[in-house]
């Protein structure tokens, strides 16, 4: 299998797509999805980065980010994956890996691409049909944004604000332009 060929642009965010090998349903259970949370607030502590958005499906997850500094996206899912790949593997008795070998990134190069990312990471759960509204799902940063929930990880949600209180398709960047 060739490598994705990775470009880091310091400054910017990216939306990052991994996913469970084979496809497998492995988050399921609030136990598994407290160890992804909790290993990205340790990533992003100790590998310097903000955390925009993520969503947790039942076999992938998506995730928004802005590396700080030297902090890349490579060292940051590297860090990530070892540590909950040998944790859930556990947990979850599995014979397999947890992880897909690579992950997939989006360099985000707007404000009208952010919004789209993110309004397209708070729609999933419900697209997907594993709740009819999105606020019943606590793996989202949807409730960060529109209830101020943040329970389950904290969420730099100073980058952007809702535009009406609770519309989940309502993004717009923190300095008022929409990048259209």
């Amino acid at each position: 299998m060739s490598r994705l060929k990775r470009i880091y642009l310091p400054n910017h965010c990216y939306f990052i797509t991994t996913t469970a090998y084979g496809r497998q349903r492995l988050f399921v259970s609030d136990a598994v999805n407290e160890v992804l949370v909790g290993a990205l607030d340790f990533c992003r502590g100790a590998l310097l980065f903000q955390m925009l958005g993520y969503v947790i499906m039942p076999d992938h997850m998506h995730i928004l980010v802005l590396p700080e500094g030297e902090a890349d996206i490579t060292r940051v899912m590297h860090s990530f994956k070892n540590y909950t790949g040998r944790t859930i593997k556990k947990m979850l008795g599995l014979e397999t890996p947890v992880w897909q070998h690579q992950f997939y990134d989006h360099v985000i190069r707007s404000d009208a691409d952010l919004r789209t990312r993110l309004e397209y990471m708070h729609g999933n759960p419900v697209r997907q049909g594993l709740v009819e509204r999105i606020e019943e799902y606590r793996w989202c940063s949807w409730r960060n944004y529109f209830m101020d929930d943040h329970s389950a990880i904290m969420i730099d949600t100073g980058f952007v604000r809702p535009r009406r209180e609770g519309v989940a398709s309502d993004i717009q960047c923190r300095d008022g332009e929409d990048g259209s």
